[in-house]
Formats: structure tokens, C-alpha cells, sequence
């Protein structure tokens, strides 16, 4: 016998993981999710801190289903990316939707922005594509 996924409702998130998205973005990530054919199933672990793995990142949509499930559940969800997509106009917007910018070159990798973003947050759902690249690989 199989049972039918249950679709998740944001009351069903644990209210400290609850991010100050508006009723307008709830809408906008619940209708983008079901334009491009997606529904948000399974349950939200009641846990202080969480990481998401986004896999395989192998394409831009990836981001765009993330931050619409994000916006449809009133999830307050970070990310880290590459520090030049946050610059010029697209930096405010990118650090609203949660994005903590990574220099490469710098002398912090991934792995260190990752501990201290953890460490400095006693909420966070912090979500991470392991891959780290949209290529196959």
C-alpha cells in the first residue's frame, strides 16, 4: 500500500525558522512553484540550525525553485556564493534573499565562512549546493 505525499503548509514550519517574508512573496513562491510544476512535500525538522543540500546544482533554475520554496514556506533560508554576484545593483537584492558572499581568493574558504555563519546564527537554515558549480561533474 503507498501513501500520497503530504504537500507541506507554512504553518507547519517551526516558528523559529520563520523568516519576515510578506504575504506577497508567499504568494510569488507558491504560484512560480506551481507555474513550473513543483510542490513542496515532506515535514521541516524542528531543529534550531539546518543544512540543505541543493543537489546536483546543475543549472540557474535550481536557485530560483530554492528561493520560491523559500518564499512559499516562510523560510528565512541563506546561501553562500561567489562575491562578484554581489556587486553593483544585484548585491542588495542577493544579501535579501539571503546570500552571504564568498571571496575565493581571499584567505577564508567555503568550509570556514560555512563554520562561522553557523557558529554567529542560533537559527539558520543555510543551504549549500555541494558540487559547487552547475557543471556536471
Amino acid at each position: 500500500m503507498t501513501t500520497k505525499p503530504t504537500t507541506v503548509s507554512q504553518e507547519q514550519v517551526p516558528v523559529h525558522l520563520r523568516g519576515s517574508r510578506n504575504a506577497f512573496s508567499r504568494w510569488l513562491g507558491r504560484t512560480v512553484l506551481e507555474i513550473l510544476g513543483w510542490r513542496v512535500e515532506g515535514t521541516i525538522p524542528d531543529l534550531k540550525r539546518l543544512i540543505v543540500i541543493g543537489a546536483p546544482h546543475t543549472s540557474n533554475w535550481d536557485f530560483t525553485l530554492c528561493i520560491a520554496m523559500a518564499f512559499h514556506m516562510r523560510l528565512e533560508v541563506y546561501f553562500i556564493g561567489k562575491h562578484t554576484l554581489f556587486k553593483g545593483p544585484a548585491g542588495p537584492i542577493m544579501r535579501w534573499l539571503g546570500g552571504i558572499p564568498l571571496n575565493r581568493e581571499a584567505s577564508k574558504n567555503f568550509v570556514d565562512t560555512s563554520i562561522e555563519v553557523y557558529a554567529n546564527n542560533e537559527n539558520l537554515i543555510l543551504a549549500i549546493a555541494p558540487e559547487g558549480t552547475r557543471n556536471s561533474v
